[in-house]
Parts: structure tokens; sequence; C-alpha cells
């Protein structure tokens, strides 16, 4: 036990002659609210933990959530509750305080009369700027496995930190894809656009 104790402090600890935002290996929790765009309840809760791993040339951040709210416009789910699940991770490749890579999501809808998961591959640009405390990622959002209604868009996500622990993010969605729902309008079914935006308070150990 000690020396796992010893290990995770080693891996916490700022690596030594660099100037990174998250230094070296860090956990994080952070809990916040969730706005959703139409179709969905408009507000909800939302809780992240994941780990954030910042080296020279590697930057990675895994982390699985949970957000309350669920369909709203569904004729199939008259109540309006639920909530969803998801996992979520970057690989990306740092050029100086740019970097560049791959992702992937996996989501999961849970309402009272049904539930669907799908899984987006992504690609990922942005920039972090070390000195200030400030990460932008920009990130296209593909299709993946949702066939039913082809949603795909962008997310954009930008953080601030505050000191070695505390951290705000602030991440927006907006998607487009077509209905799957009956006919019931001049645009049905026709495409569907929505948004997400997420604002979270996090503490990194």
């Amino acid at each position: 036990m000690k020396r796992l104790l010893l290990i995770f402090a080693f891996l916490s600890m700022p690596a030594f002659g660099q100037t990174t935002l998250y230094r070296s290996v860090q956990p994080f929790v952070a809990g916040g609210l969730e706005l959703n765009g139409s179709g969905y309840t408009p507000a909800g809760a939302a809780g992240v933990s994941g780990i954030f791993l910042d080296s020279k040339y590697l930057l990675l951040d895994p982390e699985v959530g949970y957000y309350t709210g669920g369909k709203n416009d569904d004729n199939a789910n008259t109540s309006a509750t639920g909530h969803t699940r998801y996992m979520k991770g970057d690989a990306l490749i740092k050029i100086g305080e740019w970097y560049v890579g791959p992702g992937c999501s996996w989501s999961k809808l849970y309402t009272p009369a049904y539930d669907k998961s799908s899984v987006h591959p992504r690609f990922a640009f942005g920039r972090q700027w070390p000195n200030d405390g400030y990460r932008l990622t920009v990130e296209y959002v593909q299709r993946g496995t949702d066939k039913a209604n082809g949603i795909h868009g962008f997310d954009v996500v930008g953080y601030k930190f505050f000191g070695r622990y505390a951290f705000l993010r602030m991440d927006l969605g907006g998607y487009w894809g077509h209905n799957t729902t009956p006919p019931s309008g001049p645009t049905a079914p026709g495409v569907v656009l929505t948004s997400e935006f997420q604002t979270v308070v996090g503490f990194r150990f």
C-alpha cells in the first residue's frame, strides 16, 4: 500500500523543467450545470470524473460523466424525465503549445420508455496557454454508430485553470441530423438541430 501511495504521489508531481497545465498526471472530479437544446429537458445537473495527462508530446483526458434530463418532445416518452451517461477521451499529439489528434465518445440516453446509445469518433485540434492557465479545443464529432438520427456536429471546450488544483470548464456543442419520429408538422421529418452547453467547476488531485 505504501508503494502505491508513493507511486501515485510521484506521478502527481509537476514535471521538472516543464510548464504544463495539468502537472503530469492528475485525477479530477467536477460538477455543474447542463443546458440542453430543442427536444430535451432545458436544464439538469452534471457530474464528471477522469484523468488529465499532460506530457511533452502527448495530451490525454479520458473521462466519464452523468447528467440529468430526458426527451420532452418524444411521443413514446411523456414524462420528460431521464438521464445520460457517457465516456469520452482524446489522444492528442502536442506540437509546441498546439495539439491535434483523434478521440471517441460513447453516450447512452435513459428515459422511462426506452434507452438508446451511440459511439462517435471525433477529431480535435486546439491550443493551450500554460502561463495564463487556458486551454481551448475544437472537435468535429462524426455520426459514428448513430444510424437512426445521424447526429454529428462540433464541440468547443474551454478550460481556465486556477493554480494547481481548481479549474472551470465550459463545453458548447452544436449538432444536426434527421428526425425519426412520424411526420407531424411542416418541418417533419426534415433536419434536426440541437445543442448543449455544460459548465462545471472541478478539482484536480
